[in-house]
């Protein structure tokens, strides 16, 4: 019970726990501040240094001991923020269950599976390079609702590795846009038709058509858009298709249906 009010405290103010940290490695660092006769001798000692010596010196006086505090500052912050993170997305995961004790089995059933740990080991590395508000959380979360679903992870296994590493290819943004693939609007642009497919670079038009049917018009938003459609476009997610109006539509390309599927979820 203490180990969750911990992690609920990380969650709702983790701004507090990190300003804690803060003020103690600072008030470590003036009580530990080096004599003006270690200082000197520190900037004759580097002085003679080149490269990597130069920073053994440094490890060598008095701030040594304190490089090493930092460090394991910061392996103590990273955990705990991690730890947050993870039980927010279990959480996540059980409020969007309709029977969440069903829900709490199901997930046994993915962790204590050798295949099914692995996957769900992989979501997690993936949660630890985005923040706990985010896209990613929502995406991971539906996709982890995806994978407690399956009933032989053996089976599956090739095939959600796979589609868990495109998730880590590109943008939570780029996968947002890639979800709403139904709303898409057609749009105009100069072309090349090569197999009924439009060769070349939409993400231009593309984006004019869809902040227009959206209603954004932040030039900062706009060009975050662009740039999800070009990774879109790179990865082969997406192709496009000219519609007998004259007008070009984007689609999902195969594997870029696979991948809605998979973290789509309801």
């Amino acid at each position: 019970m203490e180990k969750s009010k911990e992690l609920l405290s990380m969650l709702e103010n983790p701004e507090y726990f990190l300003n804690a940290q803060r003020q103690t490695l600072e008030s470590r660092i003036e009580a530990k501040k080096l004599t003006e006769s270690e200082a000197k001798k520190a900037k004759i000692e580097s002085a003679k240094s080149v490269g990597r010596k130069a920073s053994m010196d440094l490890l060598n006086q008095s701030w040594g001991d304190m490089i090493v505090d930092i460090i394991g500052a910061h392996e103590e912050i990273e955990g705990k923020l991690n730890e947050s993170k993870e039980a927010l997305l279990l959480g996540e995961y059980l409020n969007k269950s309709d029977n969440q004790e069903y829900a709490l089995k199901r997930l046994i059933n993915v962790i204590t599976d050798p295949y099914g740990s692995i996957l769900f080991n992989k979501l997690l590395l993936i949660l630890k390079d985005y923040p706990a508000d985010g896209d990613m959380m929502d995406i991971l979360r539906d996709t982890l609702l995806n994978l407690s679903d399956v009933n032989n992870f053996k089976s599956v296994f090739t095939k959600y590795k796979f589609l868990i590493s495109l998730i880590d290819r590109i943008t939570p943004q780029a996968m947002v846009i890639l979800q709403d693939y139904l709303k898409w609007p057609p749009f105009s642009m100069s072309m090349i038709i090569n197999n009924n497919h439009v060769e070349g670079d939409m993400s231009k038009e593309f984006t004019d058509a869809y902040s227009h049917l959206k209603g954004i018009d932040d030039p900062n938003i706009v060009s975050r858009i662009q740039y999800s459609v070009q990774e879109l476009q790179k990865n082969e997610f997406v192709f496009g298709s000219q519609i007998s109006t004259g007008q070009v539509i984007m689609q999902p390309s195969e594997v870029g249906m696979d991948l809605i599927g998979f973290i789509n979820h309801g």
